[in-house]
């Protein structure tokens, strides 16, 4: 089970995770040797792994929304497999309260969108409730100020 310091370092990363071991070492006051064994636990472990964020409307991609969809349970299933492998849902949740599955959707248009969940809707018998991203204003900031550490872990 990760300790406080763990806990702390992945912090750390999660704020820059570029940052060398050795300046990650001064400022956790612990030894290279311990870090890098305790970054490799937390990578095999499947726990920590490393990814890019992407700034879509740089790449062309405008439209951002995230979409709630629903259709009879005897549906779920296909629905859920479609979604997964559709290659504009960047990131896929199931939920409850009336909604089977939230996708956040990236695309060119508002059009694509529009395009995409009314297929859906039409294969699976659903219905959808969509919400467009208009701005980030917090991303990734779960465990990411080593300072709030503790509080976030409950202590």
């Amino acid at each position: 089970m990760p300790d406080l310091k763990d806990w702390v370092m992945v912090s750390h990363l999660r704020r820059d995770c570029r940052m060398r071991l050795t300046s990650l070492s001064r400022t956790m006051k612990m030894p290279i040797s311990t870090l890098y064994d305790r970054l490799r636990d937390f990578e095999s472990s499947g726990v920590l792994r490393h990814s890019a964020l992407l700034d879509f409307a740089k790449l062309g991609f405008q439209t951002r929304a995230v979409v709630l969809f629903s259709c009879a349970r005897a549906r779920q299933d296909a629905l859920g497999k479609h979604l997964t492998c559709h290659p504009n849902v960047n990131s896929l949740f199931r939920v409850n309260n009336g909604y089977c599955y939230l996708a956040e959707c990236v695309f060119r248009s508002i059009r694509e969108l529009e395009a995409f969940t009314d297929k859906a809707d039409g294969d699976f018998d659903g219905k959808h409730q969509t919400y467009f991203v208009v701005d980030d204003v917090r991303r990734e900031g779960f465990l990411s100020d080593p300072e709030l550490v503790q509080l976030a872990m409950g202590g």
